[in-house]
């Protein structure tokens, strides 16, 4: 049997909290396939119960689509007679919810009910698998997510101001929203260093400090999730969808990555020309290296690839290259202790915790092979090739299941619920979008596409 994560925040101090808060409820969430949280909400009396003997709860959200809909061949489902699983709190990630009075809540990983087993298959567990195996490896992981996101009408999925794009300026009737946002990212401890309007019109950028290890994707999930239930409050809806519109700028994700060993940066060299070190090289070649395949995890709905364009802000190739903008793999700016690798490919619809979980087995490959990453797309000629990205959500499962190395770092039973889950979106596609298998299709935005994801993502 296997032992739950340990509670590693007294029960005193969460007791005096709650006391001192006034909290009689607390909400138990649980990051299901697609990053949307599932829950149950307790009352307040049952905290040290829940403490020690964790909390029932349906394994089927971990198998099914965006819109609830129980996917069949996963191996989870009725295959097993859709049984519960005992939800284990991480107490480290109790926080007040600032935007809901009187409540907390606390993230929950998965457990079979019978066995103790985790359930392999839940993504918060995949990620914090690919944090202890770069932990096991003598790393320890600084990483930050940028997600864009828009605000949108609740009816008519349109953006909430229709202007002509104001890149960096500000709406009066944003403006308060967005104040409210980070201030409520701040009450959960997370730090936010920058808000702006991006290049779509309602279209937004927070951006909040980078966390160690898992604490990283925790903070991306609670964004994402407490920037949905904000807007909501306001009557809007907060999309991640990736494409609202053909002719309006993608939502995207961007992660930022450096690795430290011994309390220095993996990633730095100061005696290189470039300022990078081997190891850096080494991690930025496994992510090209993997890159069709990781296409499955960062872009995974019928929507997403249609953000990989040129002249989009967006990759459409496996490249990297410094300070520059339109490839997959962008070396920042910084240098020595500051240097990291900001990768790409990711599209607003993207669970943070597979992000992470699969640039970290992509780039440590990288590392235990001593892979060499190619020329940079700036040091590069018109001779240079880059492999490209799919262009289809098909076309990249296919990647990721022919990749053995990142298939077998994410683990099979996940990948066999992924993959059987996304291939069950593409046939509900489908079957509701004249033309879907029309080249067509990349270049339009079809209605089905905002019903199915724009008040979910």
């Amino acid at each position: 049997m296997t032992e739950h994560s340990p509670i590693t925040r007294p029960l005193d101090e969460l007791e005096n909290v709650v006391r001192d808060r006034g909290i009689n409820y607390l909400r138990v969430e649980t990051p299901d396939l697609h990053g949307i949280a599932r829950s149950k909400t307790v009352p307040i009396k049952w905290l040290r119960p829940l403490a020690g003997n964790g909390l029932n709860f349906p394994l089927p959200p971990v198998a099914l689509d965006v819109q609830c809909e129980a996917v069949q061949g996963t191996g989870y489902l009725e295959e097993r007679g859709y049984p519960d699983v005992t939800l284990h709190p991480d107490f480290t990630t109790f926080a007040v919810l600032p935007y809901v009075p009187g409540t907390a809540r606390v993230i929950a990983d998965p457990y079979h009910a019978g066995s103790g087993e985790p359930v392999l298959a839940a993504s918060r567990t995949v990620a914090s698998r690919a944090f202890s195996k770069a932990a096991s490896l003598g790393f320890d992981v600084l990483s930050g997510f940028e997600y864009e996101f828009y605000l949108l009408d609740a009816e008519t999925f349109a953006p909430v101001t229709e202007s002509v794009r104001q890149f960096a300026s500000f709406d009066e009737r944003d403006r308060l929203l967005l104040y409210e946002i980070a201030d409520a990212l701040s009450a959960f401890g997370i730090d936010v260093t920058t808000f702006n309007l991006e290049y779509g019109p309602s279209q937004f950028e927070v951006n909040f400090a980078p966390g160690w290890g898992l604490r990283a994707a925790d903070q991306a999930y609670t964004f994402k999730t407490a920037v949905k239930e904000i807007a909501a409050k306001a009557g809007r809806i907060a999309s991640f969808i990736t494409k609202p519109a053909i002719d309006r700028s993608a939502n995207g994700l961007h992660y930022n990555l450096s690795l430290w060993s011994n309390g220095r940066n993996a990633f730095a060299d100061k005696s290189s020309a470039d300022g990078l070190s081997v190891i850096a090289r080494h991690f930025i070649a496994g992510q090209l290296h993997h890159a069709p395949a990781l296409t499955a995890l960062f872009a995974p709905t019928v929507n997403c690839a249609k953000r990989f364009r040129p002249h989009a802000f967006a990759p459409f190739e496996a490249d990297w290259a410094f300070d520059n903008r339109t490839v997959a793999l962008r070396v920042k700016g910084a240098r020595g202790e500051n240097v990291h690798v900001e990768n790409r490919l990711g599209a607003g619809a993207a669970n943070p915790y597979l992000v992470a979980a699969s640039t970290l087995a992509a780039g440590l490959d990288g590392i235990r092979r001593k892979l060499s990453p190619p020329l940079t797309r700036d040091a590069g000629d018109e001779t240079t090739r880059f492999a490209t990205l799919p262009t289809s959500l098909e076309s990249s499962l296919a990647a990721l299941e022919a990749d053995e190395i990142l298939a077998a770092s994410l683990g099979a039973e996940f990948v066999q619920v992924f993959t059987t889950v996304k291939r069950h979106e593409i046939a509900k596609a489908r079957r509701a979008v004249s033309g879907f298998d029309e080249e067509s299709f990349h270049d339009r935005v079809d209605p089905w596409e905002l019903a199915e994801f724009a008040n979910v993502l």
